[in-house]
């Protein structure tokens, strides 16, 4: 990645408390002219005791979480880029916080989507999608298991 492609294209680590690498990341990779592999870690995460990613979700965190996310599918969906099957991460957790029946969380991450450009009939569609998914694999391991029985 050259840094003529980074002050180009304006690309920046967002300034937020947790995935703040995330949007450079998707955008480095978009637009670099060429992408090659390493067969060496670069990346390194450091774990101790008050690190900002083992403490608790306050609201500051959780929304800084779903304006990252927001502005992914934005930016995926503007580009008609294919991301769902390889990037359902965020559906995950908006599941989770509808099956916990937080209400206040999940209406503010949805309204978050909607801040950013994303429609909810498009979040909508990606857990319909989801479910199946998860729907699909249960069968499936329950056919296989029936099968090794």
């Amino acid at each position: 990645m050259s840094l003529d492609v980074i002050e180009k294209y304006h690309i920046r680590f967002d300034e937020t408390r947790i995935h703040n690498d995330n949007t450079f990341s998707y955008l480095a990779g978009y637009f670099a002219k060429r992408v090659k592999g390493v067969g060496i870690a670069i990346y390194c995460v450091t774990y101790r005791d008050g690190s900002i990613t083992y403490t608790e979700m306050d609201m500051e965190k959780f929304k800084d979480r779903w304006t990252v996310f927001a502005k992914r599918v934005a930016f995926m969906e503007q580009h008609n880029l294919k991301y769902f099957t390889y990037d359902s991460f965020f559906i995950t957790c908006l599941l989770e916080l509808k099956k916990k029946k937080d209400k206040t969380r999940y209406h503010e991450a949805l309204n978050i989507f909607e801040q950013n450009g994303v429609p909810i009939s498009l979040i909508k569609s990606f857990v319909r999608q989801r479910r199946k998914m998860d729907f699909t694999y249960k069968v499936k391991h329950f056919l296989y298991q029936l099968l090794k029985w």
